[in-house]
């Protein structure tokens, strides 16, 4: 038992365990009027023992049968012997429901508007008579407010649901319980995708010619966070994905040496294949050659939903955080800033300076530096 980690106990045997410190009146006459067959377990066993020891506290008392049972299950049961009565809900007025209509037609709307748009849209609906003016008994715009805030209706997940998409919830709102790393309890579980660096490269034959964008595809061990495989070059689809595989199952000392870096071992200390690819529906993870791959080796994959990055997190933040440590470091030299696309910006393409293959020596060497 001491090798089981303990739970909080349920809330509403925390409230019974409070209720029986300090006992109604109400409670301590019915606890009397069970004392008897809850002293002896005799009771529990026994039916017929039970059924004649109830009749005579019935008789005795002046009260049913049915009512002291009733109350010694409960006992049994572990809940209260007095049961909170609920009041009745006042029913819900016609201007309430007004609001609640203005709020679930206007608000909760993919046109997004404000709540005093669709206070607006309430009156012109609803309290305008036929000539178009507005009626003199109409709710206030205070009293419309009150109502949305103390419903809780700014709150509630429908809100970003409705106005900014299902998609967007859950790649951006929706809770998230529990640990990435935690997932896959055991290494060899690969999280793949690709990103375009934030920089503009130059030809190594020719430094005034700029060839764009390098592709980045990376894999990320799932338990450990260790970035497994990189690949940086121009060429995108199916054989940059087996590439980025490649550099994971090769030894990562001779890697780095073909660049002038030098590690030992134990500082990128991965070599082999995964036993599972985690990644979205992307064209390339998904294609011929990929399903060939995993059918020679045993690869099992894992196919994400489409437009759900959080599912992956492990490897989108790996790609979020080497871009922040080498764009200062390379500012000015043909790293692209957040004002790429204003009328006043700089041409990036101009400050280039970079080759691919000082590219990919740059981005082996941050992880490790």
């Amino acid at each position: 038992m001491k090798a089981y980690p303990g739970i909080e106990p349920p809330q509403e045997y925390l409230k019974y365990i409070d209720k029986q410190k300090n006992p109604t009146e109400g409670q301590r006459k019915r606890h009397k009027l069970i004392s008897e067959p809850m002293d002896d377990e005799i009771y529990i066993i026994d039916k017929r023992s039970r059924n004649r020891k109830i009749k005579e506290l019935a008789d005795r008392e002046g009260t049913t049968v049915k009512r002291i049972l009733k109350l010694y299950f409960r006992q049994l049961a572990g809940r209260s012997l007095v049961e909170e009565r609920k009041l009745p809900e006042k029913p819900e007025t016609q201007e309430q429901k007004n609001f609640r209509w203005a709020i679930d037609t206007f608000y909760y709307s993919a046109k997004k508007m404000s709540l005093r748009s669709a206070y607006d849209m309430m009156l012109l609906s609803k309290y305008t008579d036929a000539d178009g003016h507005l009626m003199i008994e109409h709710p206030s715009w205070h009293c419309f407010r009150h109502y949305f805030y103390e419903g809780g209706y700014h709150a509630k997940s429908r809100n970003t649901i409705a106005r900014n998409g299902l998609t967007d919830y859950q790649r951006n709102k929706r809770p998230l319980f529990g640990s990435a790393m935690r997932w896959r309890d055991k290494i060899g579980a690969y999280q793949m995708d690709a990103t375009q660096a934030d920089i503009y490269l130059v030809s190594r034959l020719n430094k005034s010619a700029v060839i764009g964008h390098p592709n980045i595809y990376m894999a990320v061990d799932t338990a450990t966070q260790l970035i497994a495989g990189i690949y940086v070059g121009l060429d995108a689809g199916e054989p940059t994905v087996i590439s980025c595989l490649a550099n994971a199952s090769m030894d990562k000392v001779e890697f780095c040496g073909q660049y002038g870096i030098e590690i030992t071992q134990d500082e990128w200390p991965n070599t082999g294949l995964p036993g599972e690819i985690i990644t979205d529906k992307g064209k390339e993870f998904i294609g011929s050659c990929m399903n060939e791959l995993a059918m020679k080796y045993g690869i099992e994959f894992e196919s994400l939903p489409p437009f759900r990055p959080d599912g992956k997190s492990l490897v989108e933040k790996s790609f979020d955080l080497m871009q922040q440590k080498y764009k200062p470091i390379l500012r000015g030299k043909g790293v692209i800033e957040a004002d790429a696309q204003e009328r006043w910006a700089v041409d990036y393409r101009s400050q280039a300076v970079l080759t691919l293959d000082e590219k990919r020596a740059n981005l082996i060497y941050m992880p490790h530096s």
